[in-house]
């Protein structure tokens, strides 16, 4: 069985996938990062969009129960 990572923001679940899904196609001229397979550990990045302004505060992480 792959990874099955999602998103959680403020109790709402925000994406769901299964590792092995098609990827949609990366527009041309975006900045997003390549697109492909993912590290199990390493950078994990915030985000926000164009033209909103966006603060972060008690951004934390912990372990997940295996």
């Amino acid at each position: 069985m792959g990874r099955a990572p999602s998103s959680i923001s403020t109790r709402i679940k925000v994406t769901d996938f299964t590792e092995g899904q098609a990827v949609p196609p990366k527009p041309p001229g975006s900045h997003d990062p390549d697109r492909g397979p993912r590290p199990d550990s390493g950078f994990m990045g915030l985000q926000n969009h164009p033209g909103s302004e966006v603060y972060f505060r008690e951004v934390s992480v912990m372990p997940l129960p295996q």
